[in-house]
């Protein structure tokens, strides 16, 4: 191999002149998100396709974020049509650059992107194949995996992370050229390249903190109140772990906070008390250091709920607005629907030789088949979300709305 280390400004500007011609660039990163909320990068390797025998590895601790976006060419670079950027498994190594380099909020900061992973997938090799499997596979060589989970932020780096963070790259345009190829013959290419720019979507998409709550499926159940009380403390969880920098559940696991919401104790006391923290001693220590300030949202949430009451009773309007419900699990009459939904998606994943996961994921039928209903039940424009309205379209459409007409007035009871 043939690695340059980049630790200066100098090596960081002629490793910009030297890939400034170059068609593809492959990339990969090394992090730590372990004790954090935002991922630490520890790495970036990339090997430019012009230059497929030097492998680039640049120290981001080394070298501040703004000198690598600026003085490296990689803003400009990920950010150009014309240059393809191919990663394996892309979502977090483009979550943590957007992050690190500062380019979350431009308007294209990564175009033509491939990921190798969803290539492998549209090619019949498996849903999620692992980049050691994918090199196997067609360079027929053993990586070893000694170093995944070593520290990329301590320095210096030892010579065995250095050599394994140069193979993550070395063998990914060989790999590429060879899937290209592939996909080309069974026309297939334009998808890979569409599913994978929508993980730069999703990943620049800020999320909706105050939505967080709806991700509680058991709490379809709890009353206005308590759901009120479950999306308060989401949106307190996830400000504080933002500003402190700390994971969520180095804060209060999802399970407290739901029966806090349920329970809604009023006293440090009642906190420690949770069914959840038994036997739990680190959960515990998180719940004593934030019981006051959990306590707070609770006791604000009861003041509002009296405002609302008093002005209630006064005539005078002083409403708050309400969340929006947790969506109930489905009628049982209503569950032959979904399944017949997904031996539909089966059958056409089997006809087209492809994971079904991959054809369409169960989240993303559900997110259609409620669409739908919405569509029946208001005769409004039907909304279709990114996914369905690109290549699935002409294949999906028709067969799910078929099955899905058969059961119409059942889907406007429940959507309703």
């Amino acid at each position: 191999m043939n690695v340059i280390y980049i630790d200066c400004l100098d090596a960081l500007q002629t490793m910009a002149k030297s890939g400034a011609s170059a068609a593809a660039v492959a990339l990969d990163t090394e992090f730590d998100r372990s004790k954090t909320f935002y991922p630490k990068l520890g790495l970036i390797q990339l090997v430019y396709s012009n230059q497929p025998d030097k492998q680039y590895l640049i120290d981001p601790v080394a070298l501040s974020p703004q000198d690598i976006a600026e003085q490296s060419g990689l803003a400009e670079l990920f950010s150009d049509e014309q240059v393809v950027k191919v990663l394996h498994a892309c979502t977090e190594d483009i979550e943590v650059l957007l992050h690190h380099l500062g380019l979350r909020n431009k308007k294209k900061p990564f175009c033509h992107l491939f990921d190798t992973q969803v290539a492998a997938a549209f090619l019949n090799m498996g849903a999620q194949i692992s980049y050691r499997d994918l090199i196997r596979h067609f360079e027929g060589l053993e990586l070893s995996k000694d170093e995944t989970r070593s520290n990329w932020m301590r320095r210096p780096l030892t010579p065995q992370q250095i050599e394994y963070a140069a193979k993550d790259v070395k063998y990914l345009l060989p790999c590429y050229e060879q899937l290209v190829e592939e996909l080309r013959c069974k026309e297939r290419l334009s998808w890979v390249l569409e599913d994978s720019q929508r993980f730069v979507s999703a990943c620049q998409k800020a999320e909706e903190i105050d939505r967080y709550y709806l991700k509680f499926q058991q709490g379809w159940n709890l009353d206005q109140q308590q759901v009120s009380l479950l999306q308060h403390l989401c949106v307190w969880r996830e400000e504080t772990a933002r500003r402190m920098d700390t994971p969520r559940t180095h804060i209060v696991k999802d399970g407290s906070l739901f029966e806090i919401a349920e329970k809604q104790p009023h006293s440090v006391k009642g906190l420690l008390k949770l069914t959840s923290l038994r036997g739990k001693s680190r959960d515990i220590r998180h719940m004593k250091q934030f019981a006051h300030q959990i306590l707070d949202q609770v006791q604000v949430l009861e003041d509002r709920l009296d405002e609302t009451k008093e002005h209630a009773a006064n005539s005078e309007g002083c409403e708050h607005e309400a969340p929006r419900p947790i969506e109930r699990p489905l009628d049982r009459d209503l569950k032959a629907v979904f399944k017949e939904c997904k031996e539909c998606v089966v059958r056409i994943a089997q006809d087209k030789a492809l994971p079904p996961e991959r054809l369409l994921s169960k989240s993303e039928l559900r997110r259609f088949v409620a669409s739908y209903a919405h569509h029946l039940s208001t005769h409004e424009p039907l909304v279709i979300s990114s996914t369905m309205r690109g290549w699935r379209y002409a294949i999906l459409y028709e067969p799910i709305v078929v099955v899905l007409d058969r059961y119409r007035s059942q889907l406007i009871e429940q959507y309703e």
